[in-house]
C-alpha cells in the first residue's frame, strides 16, 4: 500500500475505471480525449508527493482497474489514440 503525505492510501485516489497519475505538470489532454473518443473511463489524478513519484518512476503512470501499471512515460504518448486502444484490448 501507498500512503501519501497527507496519510491518504493512493489507491483510494483511483477511478472506477482506468486512472492516470499525474506527478508533474505534463498537458495530458489528447491522452483523455483519446479516451473519450474510444469510451474509456478515464479518472486524471494529480499527486504532489516525492516518495509516490519516486515508486512509480515515471512522471504519468497509467493504471487499469484491477490497479497495475498499463503504462508509464515522463512525457505524453505521441499516439494516444494507440495507446487507449493497446490498453483496451483493441
Amino acid at each position: 500500500m501507498v500512503y501519501l503525505s497527507d496519510g491518504r492510501a493512493l489507491f483510494d485516489l483511483f477511478g472506477p475505471g482506468f486512472t492516470l497519475l499525474r506527478f508533474t505538470d505534463i498537458d495530458t489532454t489528447a491522452l483523455t480525449e483519446a479516451a473519450g473518443v474510444r469510451h474509456v473511463p478515464l479518472t486524471v489524478v494529480e499527486v504532489h508527493d516525492a516518495h509516490a513519484h519516486r515508486l512509480y518512476e515515471r512522471d504519468l503512470v497509467l493504471i487499469r482497474p484491477d490497479q497495475h501499471v498499463a503504462w508509464r512515460g515522463n512525457s505524453a504518448p505521441s499516439d494516444p489514440l494507440r495507446l487507449i486502444d493497446t490498453i483496451r484490448g483493441a
